[in-house]
């Protein structure tokens, strides 16, 4: 017995993943305004949180609807998507953790803060990046075997 399409194990991590791409647009709109790293301007948090942001509607629209499969394939496309981008938003925090400057000014008080948005953003990065990689397997099994069902099978004897 293989159970294959959950539409509320998909609906819960579009919620969780809609969530904390949310956060990683708040931590990457302070990154960029208080973060003093030319790194930041990129704004990798900002354009990977609206796309997970808009993997997370559609995982909640598949929730609720999940014998589209339209929108499934839908779904897995943005999660792909969104797995790329969270994996380069984390690879350029990791790039700003580990280099000497965090700081274009002689204060003190910006050290701190860009570490911090550059570690906030690594993990967001690494978290969604995993999410997003169980949506896309979800959706797989979605497309190949359709919506929440028990598929029994027989051992050849």
């Amino acid at each position: 017995m293989v159970f294959v399409y959950n539409r509320y194990d998909v609906r819960g991590l579009g919620i969780a993943i809609l969530v904390s791409g949310l956060l990683s647009i708040v931590f990457g709109v302070v990154g960029l305004f208080f973060g003093e790293h030319h790194i930041h301007s990129f704004a990798a948090p900002i354009w990977s949180g609206i796309i997970v942001v808009v993997t997370g509607a559609f995982c909640i629209g598949t929730g609720n609807k999940p014998t589209s499969r339209c929108l499934v394939t839908t779904l897995l496309f943005f999660a792909v998507l969104s797995m790329i981008l969270s994996g380069l938003c984390w690879v350029l925090a990791l790039i700003g953790l580990m280099r000497r400057e965090h700081c274009t000014h002689s204060s003190g008080l910006c050290d701190g803060v860009t570490v911090a948005m550059f570690s906030i953003t690594l993990l967001l990065g690494i978290f969604q990046m995993i999410l997003c990689f169980l949506i896309s397997v979800i959706c797989c099994l979605g497309i190949c075997y359709g919506d929440a069902r028990e598929v029994h099978t027989k051992a050849f004897q």
